[in-house]
């Protein structure tokens, strides 16, 4: 019998990294208003973007916090 995907055991781990595998990233340069919506698109869990240069490098991370 074939074992469905409900039927598999998944940690903690697992979920972390099916929910991190693409992360979001915009340019420095990115408006507000498209941080946002980059944001709130997508996984409901994550809330967070990080921010690169023109070069692919790290300037940071915005993290929005639900309340």
């Amino acid at each position: 019998m074939k074992k469905s995907k409900c039927d598999e055991t998944l940690t903690v781990g697992d979920i972390y990294r099916l929910l991190t595998l693409k992360p979001k990233v915009v340019n420095e340069k990115t408006s507000q208003e498209e941080v946002i919506d980059a944001m709130l698109s997508g996984s409901p869990v994550v809330r967070s973007v990080y921010v690169v240069d023109d070069s692919g490098t790290l300037k940071g991370i915005i993290t929005l916090e639900m309340s």
